[in-house]
């Protein structure tokens, strides 16, 4: 539908007549391996890859795997595909949001080795550097898939957005969910940076004025730029019109960035970089995630042997959803005919707690953080709504119990 062009980084070079023996040599061996093995018949070199996803969650990841297949990322793509596969394998990651897949075949390689279980679609039309899905099929149920913002694909580094509608499925519950999945302009100039605000402004306006307004939506992939300032000298992230507007979007990833865990790596052995891969979600969806759940994949540093050099400079970011869980922030308080609603949700240092109906005047509200540990209690007494006040504590899920006679309430709020 339409082509996608190359962004790369200076890194990335290699001594030119070294780098075209190591390709006629693997290019052929990629041949034959395609003539020859439809699939991936073999597993990885013994590394041990740990596992993050559940049976009873719903496990999301972003990854840009540097210059999948292609010539300007890894030296040994077979080895880069195997090492790709064994994380497929081996994660129990429900669904993959993909970067720079810049050969289709090796993509088509991999599902076919991953089995009927597993289905996934790049960008079409796409030179280089493609985006992508890949699901697992048990979980995620295909319902549409289209490109977005096509007309605006110089702002995108000519990677218009990639959207997925699916039905997701864990035990007895499902969630209907638009994935949107990005690879931004790159580079920390200022014409770049230029190009992902605009980039992010129009991506923002596409939810905001059309009908995904009210539902789920988790936009992930490589955003190229960091939350709290651009890597662009003296600029504000470019993503601020999303982080200025808490009580319709939150980046989970953005505690993650706080703590200095990169997902890409400025050195092969990955001690130094940036957090510039995230997760991007709509209120309607926040209610669903684990606290605390949101990481990068550092273990395969130790899993994969030379992993920035063999795999990919950039980490898998990871976030856990739980279908099942109290996920509204409206409850009943039993045989009260009272509700209590928490607002705004995410909030910054107060939010409210209104009730509804007949007032039980013994009810109290309790507050715990995410360790379980109660950091406040308060009387309700006959007032309807009443002010939660959490100034100087830190930012996170925190869990409200509301408690009468007839019964509780469980509320979730997010403090930023």
């Amino acid at each position: 539908m339409f082509a996608v062009t190359v962004c790369c980084r200076d890194s990335h070079r290699r001594n030119p007549v070294s780098s075209l023996i190591g390709l006629s040599v693997l290019n052929l061996r990629l041949v034959l391996s395609l003539v020859l093995l439809p699939s991936i018949s073999v597993t990885g070199f013994g590394q041990s890859i740990p596992e993050k996803g559940t049976g009873t969650t719903f496990d999301l990841a972003t990854w840009n795997i540097e210059w999948f297949g292609g010539p300007n990322g890894p030296s040994n793509d077979e080895q880069q595909i195997l090492n790709v596969l064994d994380v497929f394998r081996s994660s129990g990651i429900d669904m993959w949001a993909l970067q720079e897949i810049a050969d289709a075949s090796d993509f088509t390689r991999l599902l076919d080795s991953l089995g009927s279980n597993y289905s996934g679609f790049l960008a079409t039309e796409s030179s280089e550097q493609k985006i992508g899905f890949l699901y697992n099929t048990e979980v995620v149920r295909l319902i549409s898939q289209s490109h977005i913002l096509t007309s605006f694909d110089s702002d995108f580094a000519t990677r218009p957005p990639l959207q997925m509608k699916a039905e997701i499925t864990i035990g007895d519950s499902s969630q209907v969910v638009t994935f949107i999945t990005i690879h931004m302009k790159a580079f920390s100039d200022l014409e770049s940076y230029n190009k992902r605000k605009a980039a992010s402004g129009r991506l923002k306006n596409h939810i905001d004025f059309t009908t995904l307004e009210d539902e789920p939506v988790v936009i992930l992939g490589d955003f190229n730029d960091e939350l709290a300032s651009s890597i662009t000298f003296g600029q504000d992230s470019p993503y601020e019109n999303f982080l200025m507007d808490p009580d319709d979007y939150f980046f989970a990833t953005q505690e993650m960035e706080q703590d200095g865990r990169n997902t890409w790596c400025s050195n092969f052995s990955c001690t130094s970089g940036s957090t510039i891969d995230h997760i991007l979600l709509t209120n309607e969806f926040l209610p669903y995630l684990v606290a605390s759940s949101t990481d990068h994949y550092d273990e395969l540093l130790d899993a994969i042997n030379s992993y920035s050099s063999t795999t990919s400079d950039h980490l898998p970011a990871f976030a856990r959803f739980d279908l099942n869980r109290v996920s509204a922030i409206e409850n009943d308080l039993p045989g009260e005919q009272s509700t209590a609603v928490s607002y705004p949700n995410p909030f910054s240092d107060t939010f409210s707690l209104r009730r509804n109906g007949i007032i039980d005047p013994s009810a109290r509200a309790s507050v715990f953080d995410i360790t379980g540990r109660r950091v406040l209690e308060v009387s309700l007494g006959s007032q309807p709504e009443f002010k939660v006040d959490l100034t100087g504590y830190p930012s996170g899920v925190y869990f409200v119990q509301v408690t009468s006679r007839k019964g509780l309430a469980a509320l979730r709020v997010v403090k930023l």
